[in-house]
């Protein structure tokens, strides 16, 4: 799956996820992250929770990330191959942020880093930094800063952000924030997606 298929999708689907301003910032993320469970099962993929960093016959696990936990990966059923590997940081605090970018640029497969109403172009200079120094892995890197409010006039906007293997930015996408006025769902409207020039 592209990344711009995934950034779509979830644009598209997101009312589906019934959030509302009475869903607690928890319940919300379970949602997030349930969405993203189903999706890979429905395209086929082999979906793990709670995903445990550990050495295999292909892959040598980094020292100081070995136990850690991806919060969810998928695989290829006929290869058993990473295909994605997705952590949901609900938290601002920066060094659990920079954590889960260190355990995703380990992983050769589309990685995805979910945050919420964090400052975008820092998170991307976090993300730059550590890809530069695992540039031999392979596989994009996709930022989904999600934001915090809904109801904001002017709307704020969902930020995504791909980048190369290198660190390099080679797609940006945005959506308004926006609050259905009859149910109160939370949605997205005016998605773009721009890729870069190479």
């Amino acid at each position: 799956m592209k990344p711009s298929e995934l950034f779509f999708g979830l644009c598209r689907y997101y009312s589906s996820l019934g959030l509302t301003r009475d869903v607690s910032w928890s319940s919300c993320g379970q949602r997030t992250v349930s969405y993203f469970d189903q999706l890979g099962r429905m395209l086929g993929y082999n979906v793990t929770t709670e995903d445990t960093l550990t050495s295999d016959e292909e892959w040598q696990c980094p020292r100081k990330l070995h136990g850690k936990r991806i919060d969810m990966t998928w695989t290829n059923p006929d290869k058993n191959l990473y295909a994605l590997a997705l952590e949901h940081q609900g938290s601002k605090n920066p060094k659990k942020i920079k954590l889960d970018i260190e355990k995703l640029a380990q992983i050769g497969c589309l990685k995805v880093l979910i945050i919420y109403g964090q400052e975008t172009n820092e998170a991307q200079n976090w993300i730059k930094g550590i890809l530069k120094k695992t540039e031999d892995i392979k596989g994009d890197f996709l930022l989904l800063n999600i934001p915090h409010y809904f109801d904001k006039k002017p709307p704020m906007k969902l930020q995504a952000r791909l980048f190369d293997n290198r660190g390099k930015i080679s797609a940006v996408g945005t959506a308004e924030a926006r609050k259905e006025s009859i149910t109160g769902l939370d949605f997205f409207a005016n998605v773009k997606w721009l890729n870069m020039k190479r």
